[in-house]
């Protein structure tokens, strides 16, 4: 039986061998003629369940057939016009093999090891499952962000200096010891299958990473905002400095576990409070009465009562505290966390410059540090888009 095929060999299915042979396909381009043997072929004393040709007087067997047949994996790569053939589970071309090109400069899946390590790590970290090829595709992501910036960092000059790598191997021996000595310390890297070399190296990368990132972006320090600006944001936002200090006894109407009370339970406790509050206007202390009866257990840590601005406390209770005068007591109010009698001990007044000088000053570096990454991003993304980036989907999906 004569067929035409257009070529027999290509991708998995149609790529042959002849034992003791290979057959090369990639520049098969023409309509050949072949045979349909009839030859029965045995493998391990299995028959091959596949059709089997003859041409220019060879026998061919399908490659997949053979080598599932032997306990290999076989993988095409179109890219290459390359077919992989592994130990079932084990990686294509081994820990050598070049699982991307950023620019022309190779990644390994040694290279990688790394970096799949530490994406393994941040998902056990936060309690979320993946697959394999999922933190394979994510580690190699990181790979290529690294590799692109110390190609930048290479350009401008950035190295380390001697201080940098004494750093490095201060590190090292930190981490060393932190695993109990350099035996168990190799162990711990050949579990996540790396070694000393390359744990070295992503120490040295980190230091010319972070210095990258400052020459970019800038390094924000407490001396990065000027005095000027401090006192600009002061006057600009000084509502925001607006606070009040103030006591309150609270009747809590929620149980130990955070419910609420039974109607009838908290209409007992609302009547209480309202005794407390005639008892204080009649005379009595308030401090005795909140030491007596009071339940937030806040009082015994801030017994001058508490001093804040808008939006730390609950709507009802910050409404009423911003509305007293000084010395004034407020009747029982209710909130989620009970009732409560308010005292306020200073009305509403702004928190001096010094005082609240820290404060703004954090808000400020904040800021700032935030500006600058998003320059470091631009910049990256810049590169990354101006980057020649090949992957090689074969090999970083065959990485276990």
């Amino acid at each position: 039986m004569r067929k035409k095929l257009v070529p027999f060999i290509c991708g998995f299915i149609t790529a042959g061998i002849l034992v003791g042979n290979t057959a090369v396909a990639g520049n098969i381009s023409k309509t050949i003629e072949v045979v349909m043997n009839s030859i029965k072929i045995v493998v391990n004393g299995k028959p091959v369940d596949a059709d089997n040709i003859l041409y220019n007087g060879r026998t061919y067997v399908p490659l997949r057939a053979i080598s599932e047949m032997l306990g290999k994996d076989v993988q095409w790569d179109g890219n290459t016009s390359t077919a992989y053939i592994n130990d079932t589970g084990s990686t294509a071309q081994g820990e050598d093999a070049v699982v991307a090109r950023v620019n022309g400069e190779e990644i390994k899946v040694k290279d990688l090891r790394y970096y799949i390590s530490n994406v393994q790590a941040q998902y056990q970290n936060f309690g979320i499952y993946a697959e394999q090829r999922q933190i394979n595709e994510q580690a190699l992501q990181d790979a290529i962000t690294d590799r692109i910036l110390l190609q930048k960092a290479k350009e401008m000059n950035i190295s380390l200096t001697e201080e940098d790598k004494k750093k490095v191997e201060e590190q090292r021996k930190l981490t060393m010891d932190n695993y109990g000595g350099e035996e168990a310390y190799k162990q711990v890297l050949a579990s996540y299958k790396i070694d000393d070399s390359t744990y070295t190296k992503m120490l040295s990368d980190s230091i010319i990473l972070e210095k990258l990132y400052y020459k970019i972006a800038g390094q924000v320090t407490e001396d990065s905002i000027p005095e000027k600006e401090l006192r600009d944001y002061y006057e600009k936002n000084k509502e925001n400095f607006l606070q009040v200090q103030v006591k309150h006894i609270l009747l809590s109407t929620v149980n130990d576990l955070g419910s609420p009370m039974s109607e009838e339970d908290e209409k007992e406790v609302k009547k209480k409070a309202e005794e407390l509050y005639s008892r204080i206007k009649k005379g009595e202390s308030f401090d005795k009465l909140m030491n007596e009866f009071g339940q937030d257990p806040g009082v015994k840590s801030n017994p001058e009562g508490y001093t804040f601005t808008r939006g730390q406390m609950v709507k009802e209770f910050e409404d009423t505290a911003f509305s007293l005068k000084q010395g004034e007591v407020s009747k029982p109010i209710k909130t989620s966390y009970g009732y409560h009698i308010i005292k306020s001990v200073k009305a509403p007044h702004y928190m001096p410059f010094e005082e609240a000088k820290a404060q703004i000053k954090n808000i400020l570096i904040a800021e700032l540090s935030q500006k600058n990454y998003q320059k470091y991003v631009d910049q990256y993304n810049m590169w990354r888009q101006e980057a020649v980036v090949e992957t090689n989907e074969i090999v970083l999906n065959s990485i276990q």
